[in-house]
């Protein structure tokens, strides 16, 4: 492993634990130690809703931007961008039908794609 794909993998990781951990936080520890209601719980959980909606605006798109870099940078090492004269290709060409493959035919590309749908099923979720 590369030291870029350790610093993508890092921020992908710790940016999924911030997320993941939010909800955590949430549903097993503020939520049950709250007040019942009143002027004093309604604050708080606005409170606590605000600040979750903020690392949820964070996370999700440090997750997706870290993800897309972590393929690329696969990609670059299985050589699956570049075309046989070393340049960058445009839509169409060797690149594309590289990436495809890469995301079609390999385990890691299978799981990047079922990530992806998790992050987008996430994202819907929390839309509002």
């Amino acid at each position: 492993m590369t030291e870029l794909q350790a610093a993508i993998r890092f921020v992908h990781l710790a940016a999924a634990v911030s997320v993941a951990g939010s909800f955590a936080f949430i549903a097993l520890i503020a939520l049950p130690a709250m007040p019942p209601g009143g002027v004093a719980g309604r604050a708080a959980r606005e409170a606590l809703l605000r600040t979750h909606r903020q690392c949820l605006l964070v996370g999700l798109p440090l997750l997706l931007v870290s993800a897309l870099a972590a393929l690329v940078v696969q990609a670059v090492i299985l050589g699956a961008p570049a075309t046989p004269g070393g340049a960058s290709g445009g839509p169409g060409d060797e690149s594309s039908s590289g990436i495809v493959t890469l995301l079609t035919q390999t385990l890691y590309g299978q799981v990047w794609l079922l990530r992806m749908g998790l992050l987008a099923a996430l994202a819907i979720v929390c839309w509002p």
